[in-house]
């Protein structure tokens, strides 16, 4: 399914320039996920990512941050949800 459909991506999240590009493709692998499947273990994101656990915090921290992605902590695994903000 992944060759399949494509994701919409705001302009304002392209041109912020507070946010770092691994922040950028964390919250585009994020948007191109069914809602349904937006709960996923920071392994899964790691590798999908090919970046290190600290840069994956940081990335998250300045997502929230900056009002694009909200952390509903679960046992196992995050549940994420994307906004774009105004």
């Amino acid at each position: 399914m992944k060759n399949k459909g494509f994701s919409q991506i705001a302009n304002n999240l392209i041109w912020d320039s507070d946010l770092d590009n691994h922040s950028k493709m964390l919250w585009i692998n994020i948007r191109s996920l069914s809602e349904k499947y937006r709960t996923l273990r920071n392994k899964t994101l790691l590798i999908k990512l090919g970046i290190s656990l600290n840069t994956l915090q940081n990335c998250k921290a300045e997502l929230i941050k900056y009002g694009y992605l909200k952390v509903i902590r679960k046992t196992s695994a995050n549940k994420y949800e994307l906004a774009i903000p105004n």
